[in-house]
């Protein structure tokens, strides 16, 4: 963002507002805000940088601003009101509502207002002022989005599944969590199918915990390479993302360790200034602080290239692998020092950094074999507590995760069945398929949209106790509905969808498996090997625990011909 005015012709914006104090930020940019809510920025500067503001004369009397500053390194318009407001967290409100935004538009809050801001707006959110359920299929098939969920939608479709799974593994990170003190660390592993909740546990982990620890939170599959991912991919992620928060935090790194950390990364790497300012954008090069030095753009660029051409990702990964030792040192040095730095101008986050690392279990079962055996130990060398999302897969390995990490922590499948060892066929756990059900019903008023309950208990039966499968199911069936003009789902359409299901997995699943499949049905038990990997990572074969481990078909599986054929030969004995 240039301005394009000259620098003498800028507005100081304390001349102008009182309100110079950034408390919040929002994730939305001038631009967008001067369009859909027609605000009007003006030019300015502070003492830190020129920046676009507008003023808002909020309903209370109080005044706010919306300041941009034009060499941020970070996305968003800040929300700014004066220091020594005492009304600060409902000046924070009333300028989201007078936007027509919500709390969830929120990037970052001001950790001494925080707590106040979400307290005020649970007790001003009551449920005759909360958006209703869908009452049409278009509206329903918006609500059962397949997303984890987040900000206000946390609270209004969330589910508690405790019961009906033993989702003891949430708890079990709390607890350790509550357990570790100022300057201890842990790495904790999560682990499940994809689709079970997981990234919807970590949201509410992260709503949480945010009140001792600092905690950043990013998804793997956005930053690395997961199909062919290392463990100094995520030292660069990790330590780029942390550098980035404290810059947030208007912290510094201590110079000397910075200096000490440039200069040999420069001397590993071969790069030099010149050819990493070739390779950076000129906003980047323009900006303030940690975001201009040397080390940061070269993180930047080596980030980037590790998704890129084959030959960089190996060229950067054997330079920094045959120099482990001093990497690792100089990251944990430099970590010590931004945990001495946060907890002296932030005490309410004595606890240091928490770093949450979601989408990690999308990793293939043979890379996430790799990265967990062959250097879990570096992944838990770094000195802050990190959570890494596993994939299932890695539990069945006959290495056995729990020599290398404590024990994971597991989030199996919602327990849809009464367990029989000796039966294919299991009948169904009705409390837990009430609690699927509810999942659905939590987001649309079910005589509205379905002609009839039985058919969401039949898309509830079709999922296996499968988050994400059932959400997939329910928005497949609205679009059938309204291919059809039906005002409803009706069974049709909800067979439709479960056959679509099916037919996705009949496209990935080579005939010869459709054997061991119905072995697994029959023993309930998933082969140890690299068969078995595969099939928990697909979701062909869930997992379910609590008192006792027990593996089942996918029952989207279980109903094609393919697998009635191989069940029966082998009940046959053939």
């Amino acid at each position: 963002m240039k301005s394009t005015l000259d620098e003498n012709q800028l507005v100081d914006l304390s001349e102008v507002t009182l309100a110079t104090m950034p408390v919040a930020v929002l994730q939305t940019e001038p631009d967008e805000l001067k369009t859909t809510r027609s605000l009007s920025f003006r030019e300015g500067y502070d003492d830190l940088d020129s920046l676009v503001f507008a003023t808002l004369s909020l309903p209370s009397g109080r005044e706010a601003a919306l300041v941009r500053h034009t060499h941020s390194p970070n996305p968003g318009t800040e929300i700014c009101v004066f220091p020594n407001e005492i009304e600060t967290s409902h000046s924070i409100l009333e300028t989201v509502e007078m936007l027509g935004l919500t709390v969830a538009d929120l990037v970052w809050i001001h950790p001494d207002f925080a707590s106040v801001v979400m307290n005020q707006y649970r007790t001003s959110t009551v449920i005759g002022s909360m958006p209703e359920r869908a009452k049409t299929l278009k509206e329903a098939f918006r609500a059962c989005y397949l997303g984890p969920l987040m900000g206000e939608n946390l609270g209004r479709y969330y589910v508690d599944l405790y019961k009906v799974r033993d989702a003891r593994a949430i708890a079990g990170i709390g607890a350790k969590l509550s357990i570790l003190e100022a300057g201890e660390y842990t790495t904790l592993l999560l682990t499940g199918h994809r689709g079970c909740g997981k990234s919807t546990e970590l949201q509410r982990i992260r709503s949480h915990w945010q009140k001792d620890y600092r905690i950043i939170y990013l998804e793997a599959d956005s930053e690395i390479d997961i199909n062919n991912a290392e463990y100094t991919d995520l030292y660069l992620t990790i330590f780029k993302k942390i550098s980035e928060e404290l810059a947030i935090l208007q912290l510094s790194f201590d110079p000397r360790l910075l200096n000490s950390f440039e200069s040999w990364f420069k001397e590993v790497t071969q790069e030099t200034k010149e050819s990493v300012e070739r390779s950076i954008s000129t906003e980047v090069n323009s900006e303030e602080g940690f975001q201009s030095s040397f080390i940061f753009k070269l993180l930047t660029k080596l980030t980037a290239q590790i998704k890129g051409s084959d030959k960089q990702r190996r060229d950067i990964r054997q330079s920094l692998q045959h120099n482990i030792s001093r990497l690792q040192n100089d990251l944990n040095l430099l970590l010590e020092d931004a945990h001495r730095k946060l907890k002296e101008n932030y005490p309410e986050y004595a606890k240091g950094f928490l770093v949450i690392v979601d989408n990690l279990d999308r990793v293939p079962p043979n890379v996430a074999n790799h990265l967990f055996f062959d250097y879990g130990v570096q992944l838990q060398s770094l000195n802050c507590t990190l959570i890494y999302t596993v994939p299932i897969s890695v539990l069945y390995s006959e290495q056995k995760l729990s020599n290398v990490f404590d024990s994971p922590n597991i989030m199996p499948m919602v327990n849809m069945y009464q367990f029989e060892q000796d039966q294919c066929d299991l009948a169904y756990n009705n409390t837990a398929l009430v609690a699927m059900s509810d999942l659905i019903e939590q987001r649309v008023e079910v005589d509205r949209v379905f002609e009839s309950r039985d058919v969401l208990l039949a898309l509830a039966k079709a999922s296996g106790g499968h988050v994400r499968q059932l959400m997939q199911m329910m928005r497949n069936a609205c679009l059938a509905a309204i291919s059809e003009e039906h005002t409803q789902i009706t069974h049709e359409d909800a067979t439709y969808a479960i056959k679509q299901e099916q037919f996705d997995f009949e496209r990935i699943i080579p005939r010869e498996r459709y054997r061991i499949l119905a072995q697994v049905c029959l023993s309930k038990d998933c082969p140890k090997d690299d068969i078995g990997s595969v099939l928990l990572f697909n979701t062909s074969v869930l997992e379910y625990n609590g008192t006792q481990r027990w593996n089942y078909v996918n029952p989207v599986v279980k109903d094609s011909d393919a697998f009635q054929k191989a069940l029966k030969a082998i009940q046959a004995g053939q």
